[in-house]
């Protein structure tokens, strides 16, 4: 396995177009933990950041400037309705039921006797002048939510322009540190556009200035931390790594004593919020699969047949070249929960099955996957002939475990009752048991 290359780091990351399917991230071993350092560092310092560039005096400006314009434009109509009333002997006026036109006289509103001096063909005049300017009035206020969305959308321009150039020098280091990796790179531009596209959710995450910003000093500064922190849209912009190989000299070499699905397999953990269960892409955990991908996994093949749905699972693996971590739960439930589906990552392992012979010819006979799958037979003997050369090499064997396990030295009469028990263990008086484990613990014992 030394001789082999070390396999890549694995990592999780959100999948901005559905994140329910998160998506696998490869990059060279021992460089997946320095990503995840680099963007924790970069969402600590981004809401500060934001912040300080929203506070500039020239976005004030900018967006008091496109509050005036729209405000303007109202005022404008209204203005250019109110001259065309004017002209025809009326006047736009402001009531608490709404905006409403009454005829005028030398410059002021009539009252009521004025109207009752009005002959039928002024009143007619008058009435139908007002219906006209109702008209346009009405298309003056129809416009207006149309106006406002002009507005808010050139608001939500200008916030991506600041937000767009707050964060670039933040994530140039990022960049120029995985400058070499194009799928790192693109990853951080979709990080980037969903940063700008919800800068606004990213600084005020409940939707509402916070009073506590009005502070000056370390106060506004702790606070601001503690948004970061507690904001969960955040989240998402981390990396999950799931298997890291900074420590591991060639090819991964892993032994799993409790091989059930699930730590074979990975699992996605689920974290209880007010109630209800939540998961996202940072809770995928690796199974023994992942971490021995590139590599070797060696099992017992006992405890893996003893495991619920773990024999099954390790084939389906085998098979597909894919390791896809599946709830068992919702597969064998009756109820189906909203769940992650993360993408498969592309496996590439040697599983070794330790285990006795007899299991070894009852998978053969009884599962037809089994020899398909498990070509390669390393059957070891229980057994050596007794004779004076096994004698030497035995006696060198027992000096070896002797050593081994620290042990007083045994004098030639207590090795020759030791060989004399090696071949009751065998039950056979021409032949030596193989099986060391008796052997040491007898050794031990006397």
């Amino acid at each position: 396995a030394k001789d082999k290359e070390t396999p890549p780091d694995i990592c999780y990351t959100n999948n901005f177009d559905n994140r329910y399917k998160p998506a696998v991230l490869k990059v060279p071993a021992g460089r997946g933990m320095k990503l995840k350092e680099m963007m924790d560092q970069l969402i600590e310092d981004l809401v500060p950041t934001l912040r300080s560039s929203f506070e500039t005096e020239e976005y004030q400006n900018r967006k008091q400037s496109l509050k005036n314009k729209l405000q303007q434009n109202q005022d404008d109509s209204f203005e250019q309705l109110q001259k065309k009333a004017k002209e025809k002997g009326l006047a736009l006026v402001r009531t608490p039921a709404g905006f409403t036109f009454t005829p005028m006289k030398d410059g002021d509103l009539m009252d009521n006797e004025d109207l009752k001096q009005l002959s039928d063909e002024e009143k007619e005049r008058l009435e139908e002048e007002t219906k006209k300017l109702q008209q346009e009035l009405q298309k003056i206020i129809q416009k207006m939510p149309a106006n406002k969305r002009e507005i808010r959308d050139e608001q939500k321009k200008l916030d991506k322009e600041i937000a767009t150039n707050a964060i670039k020098e933040l994530f140039k280091k990022v960049r120029d540190e995985f400058s070499d990796l194009k799928e790192v790179q693109d990853f951080l531009d979709n990080v980037e556009m969903d940063i700008v596209d919800n800068v606004q959710k990213i600084m005020n995450p409940q939707g509402q200035q916070n009073p506590m910003m009005a502070l000056a000093g370390g106060g506004q500064q702790s606070q601001q931390q503690a948004d970061a922190s507690q904001n969960p849209i955040l989240d998402r912009y981390k990396v999950n790594v799931l298997v890291d190989h900074s420590d591991t000299d060639g090819a991964p070499v892993l032994h799993e004593d409790n091989p059930n699905y699930k730590n074979l397999m990975g699992k996605v953990e689920y974290q209880s919020k007010m109630g209800a269960l939540t998961t996202n892409f940072n809770l995928i955990k690796p199974g023994a699969f992942h971490k021995a991908n590139g590599g070797y996994l060696i099992l017992h093949a006992r405890n893996v047949i003893m495991e619920p749905f773990a024999w099954e699972g390790l084939k389906r693996a085998l098979k597909s070249g894919e390791l896809k971590i599946e709830s068992l739960g919702e597969s064998y439930s009756l109820i189906s929960t909203v769940s992650l589906e993360p993408e498969p990552v592309d496996l590439d392992v040697k599983v070794v099955l330790i285990g006795e012979r007899l299991l070894y010819y009852m998978l053969c006979e009884l599962d037809p996957e089994f020899k398909s799958l498990f070509k390669v037979e390393a059957d070891f003997e229980d057994e050596i002939d007794r004779d004076s050369n096994n004698h030497e090499h035995y006696v060198q064997l027992l000096a070896g475990l002797i050593k081994k396990n620290e042990l007083s030295h045994f004098n030639k009469y207590a090795v020759g009752r030791v060989i004399e028990q090696s071949a009751r263990l065998a039950g056979d008086s021409e032949k030596l048991s193989a099986k060391t484990g008796e052997i040491v613990d007898l050794l031990i014992e006397s």
